[in-house]
């Protein structure tokens, strides 16, 4: 057998910013394709698999203190196929290892650092690791040398206990089938509130008392409690966590946007980094809770967080970048941080003094006792929401302050785009467009949902992103179902049929690509054609984002009234009931499944808009729309058909028509029955009332 060339690294070219950063380092990085794992197996080497992401702070410290490294670059050439994985490119690979670490170490987190034997299963892993003994954690060098000697002195020993960790892995990333009855449905949401309720945080909203994440699952499900049951304890926990997120230092205050978290239960200092699908989520969730509890600072937030996305976030050809970097400048969170004197350079005298005094600037640093920054930085936060005329006044100064900031250096942009967090952006714009009616938002929406369909879904596989004229890996279910929601919630406010029969095709193409030979059972994240991954995952929880199957399945369902699927409609009520047990236990881990539990906990409420084609029928079908936009509904199938569409017509359509001289009409059908045809704004007012769809009090 000819002798292979030695390895060279090879990220120069790839797809992803997270894997060209890379590329300059002396590690051979190898990206996960067959011509890598092929050589592992040729030349019978461990894989030494490295994840993270752009915007990972950690990840470029152990890059500056281990992969920069020539002594690490060297034990790691020499012993290991090192490969380099974005987790935003390949989620389905993140979520195997990250199981096999956590089934390791009791935890997780990026960076991954997971060694796999040549056939890819793990057999030792853990995140960061130092570059010396410290934290409780060996050298990283030190690593390197015991795994290699195992490898080559106990070889049986480690694949064989590969082979078990495998099982147990594929095991995780299947349901529990912990199901429970459609009698007790409520009974099961009703505990989950109080399971949830006994770890809520009294003084500072959310959950916990460490490190705290946006729980955007956790507020979209309070947030249904408190509509559809009245529930005073779920309206309490909402609005305390929801005002503590806004007021903290976890949002933007001048530039607009949240953070990922933060290091504190009092959301107070924040981790800087800021992530699309985070914005788009808390955008779509605090739009919508100002609108059904008539909250304005909720919709304020949700309009700065959309105008952020709109100004900052986003790509020439309307697609939205993946994340921007904590770091700047070599320091996490310096792009965002204020000392006294910069804020009297940005701002007149007493403009300065007020917002020194209102946003927290201290002299001495308002997180001093953090000691990786210096001690007279503040990051702007508030105490108290501000009034009506701070609002005024603050928007008048935030422009000055954004001036000054621009001319900092800028954390680095991941520029790629990500086909399902721009569908979570999609929700996010429809929502803008239901709550506030005409504005940039819905130009974008259009843009956005163009080059998700022209560029990402042209192929029957898809694309899961894309950097400039690069393609990245194929989709996978996260994309075709995120996109296919976000296309039904554009449909919903714009009446554009396109986006309807977009959301149907992508949902079929699913349906075949993903599902397995019982739909009920879940979809497979990876597509059944995929070949390189060692384990098969039905992801059944929701994490940050909504659980993949969450998604798809809340989109059959919709999908399935519109077209009268019954198919479609029972196995996603079958999902619910297999996977919502464990709600019993751990309502934290599936907060989008209870959501959407909620909503199918009754018969929907369905709107069917028919009209007349052509442009002078817009405003009447507009109108109509608005109408049913300032509803109190999230349970409810919304669709809209041009009345020449004949036998295309989904079967939500089926026998109506318009009458003579009609523009537009609606049909509204509730639990109790059905309303006559109606084509004015008071008689669809008076039909959307008889089917239980109060309205709104946060939008007129």
């Amino acid at each position: 057998m000819s002798k292979l060339p030695p390895l060279k690294n090879r990220l120069a070219n790839a797809a992803s910013p997270y894997l060209r950063q890379h590329a300059e380092n002396p590690v051979a990085w190898q990206p996960w394709d067959e011509e890598a794992l092929a050589r592992a197996r040729a030349e019978d080497k461990p894989v030494f698999l490295s994840i993270g992401y752009a915007a990972c702070h950690w990840c470029h410290v152990m890059e500056r203190e281990s992969f920069e490294s020539p002594v690490v670059a060297a034990i790691l050439n020499s012993q290991f196929i090192p490969i380099k994985v974005d987790r935003e490119e390949r989620p389905d690979l993140d979520e195997a290892y990250m199981a096999a670490v956590v089934a390791m170490t009791g935890a997780g987190g990026w960076p991954l650092s997971v060694f796999l034997t040549p056939d890819g299963r793990p057999f030792y892993g853990d995140t960061y690791f130092p570059p010396v003994d410290r934290w409780g954690k060996p050298a990283f060098t030190r690593v390197l040398l015991h795994v290699a000697g195992l490898w080559k002195e106990k070889r049986d020993k480690v694949v064989e206990g590969a082979t078990e960790l495998a099982k147990l892995i594929a095991n995780r990333l299947v349901p529990p089938g912990t199901g429970s009855s459609e009698e007790n449905l409520e009974d099961l949401l009703r505990g989950a509130e109080t399971e949830i309720a006994s770890d809520f945080d009294d003084q500072h909203g959310g959950w916990g008392q460490g490190a705290k994440f946006p729980p955007v699952g956790v507020l979209e499900w309070l947030l249904r409690r408190t509509v559809y049951r009245k529930s005073p304890s779920a309206e309490r926990m909402l609005r305390k966590t929801m005002d503590a997120m806004a007021l903290g230092g976890l949002r933007d205050h001048v530039g607009g946007g949240f953070h990922r978290y933060t290091v504190d239960p009092e959301w107070q200092v924040p981790h800087f980094e800021k992530m699309l699908y985070d914005n788009a989520l808390l955008a779509r969730v605090y739009l919508a809770a100002g609108r059904v509890m008539g909250e304005p600072r909720f919709l304020e937030i949700g309009r700065d967080t959309i105008e952020y996305l709109l100004r900052d976030a986003r790509d020439q050809d309307g697609g939205f970048y993946a994340s921007e970097d904590a770091d700047s400048d070599g320091k996490e969170g310096m792009f965002y941080l204020w000392t006294l004197d910069e804020v009297r350079r940005a701002l007149p005298e007493t403009g300065a003094d007020w917002f020194i005094e209102r946003f927290g600037i201290l002299p001495e640093g308002n997180f001093s006792s953090h000691e990786a920054y210096h001690h007279d930085w503040s990051i702007p936060r508030l105490e108290t929401p501000l009034t009506d005329e701070e609002h005024a006044r603050f928007e008048r100064l935030r422009p000055l302050l954004r001036l000054h900031r621009d001319t900092r250096v800028r954390p680095p942009r991941d520029a790629k785009i990500v086909a399902s967090w721009n569908g979570l952006v999609l929700s996010a714009l429809a929502e803008a467009i239901r709550v506030l009616g005409d504005g940039p938002w819905r130009e974008a929406a259009r843009a956005c949902a163009d080059l998700l369909l022209n560029r990402h879904f042209r192929s029957p596989a898809g694309l899961r992103s894309t950097l400039g004229d690069q393609d990245g890996p194929p989709a996978v279910l996260d994309d075709f179902a995120a996109v296919a929601r976000g296309l039904l919630d554009l449909h919903e406010v714009t009446g554009n049929y396109r986006w309807l029969e977009a959301s149907l095709d992508l949902a079929r193409r699913m349906v075949t690509r993903f599902a397995g030979t019982n739909l009920a059972e879940g979809f497979h994240r990876t597509a059944s054609d995929a070949v390189d991954l060692p384990f098969t995952a039905v992801p059944f929880q929701d994490g940050q984002e909504p659980g993949p199957n969450t998604l798809a399945f809340s989109v059959l369902w919709r999908l399935g009234h519109i077209i009268d699927d019954p198919a479609w409609i029972g196995a996603a009520e079958g999902w619910i009931r297999r996977n919502l047990g464990l709600a019993r236990r751990f309502p934290e881990a599936v907060p989008f499944l209870l959501a959407f539990a909620e909503e199918t906990k009754a018969r929907p409420v369905t709107v069917a808009v028919l009209r007349r084609p052509g442009p002078e029928s817009d405003a009447d079908c507009r109108a109509l729309l608005s109408v049913v936009g300032k509803r109190a509904l999230f349970q409810g199938i919304v669709a809209v058909a041009d009345a020449d569409q004949g036998a295309s017509l989904p079967a939500l359509f089926a026998g109506k028509a318009l009458g003579a001289g009609e523009a537009a009409s609606a049909w509204v059908c509730g639990p109790g029955g059905c309303a006559p045809p109606v084509s004015t704004l008071d008689t669809l007012e008076q039909a959307l009332n008889a089917a239980g769809c109060p309205p709104c009090p946060g939008i007129s």
